[in-house]
């Protein structure tokens, strides 16, 4: 590429493409979804405390998510859950977002 003007064409491509699939790319799409408490674990490593909350959905789906160690929802109780559809593969993720303590179905 000793040629200034072809290296500074293709810069200019690559930008111009990087842009346009950014522009595609498909917002990311969160759902919130309520489930219920079936237990929850509080373990203890070198490096701190860590929970994990195992909860089951309306639709039956059962998933274990680790969750801030301070926040405590007890069995029984109903907890919002959000999730993330990943860009780069067809997984999804669940996040913890607010125990509802007390709260029932």
């Amino acid at each position: 590429m000793n040629n200034p003007k072809v290296f500074t064409l293709i810069l200019i491509f690559t930008f111009v493409l990087l842009i346009v699939v950014l522009k595609l790319r498909p917002e990311k799409q969160s759902v919130t979804i309520r489930a219920t408490v079936i237990s929850q674990t509080l373990t203890q490593s070198l490096d701190g405390h860590r929970r994990f909350v195992n909860v089951v959905t309306e639709d039956q789906q059962q998933f274990l998510i680790p969750t801030d160690p301070k926040l405590d929802c007890p069995k029984g109780s109903v907890v919002l859950l959000e999730s993330k559809q990943s860009l780069s593969s067809t997984l999804t993720s669940y996040q913890l977002i607010q125990c509802l303590a007390g709260a029932t179905k």
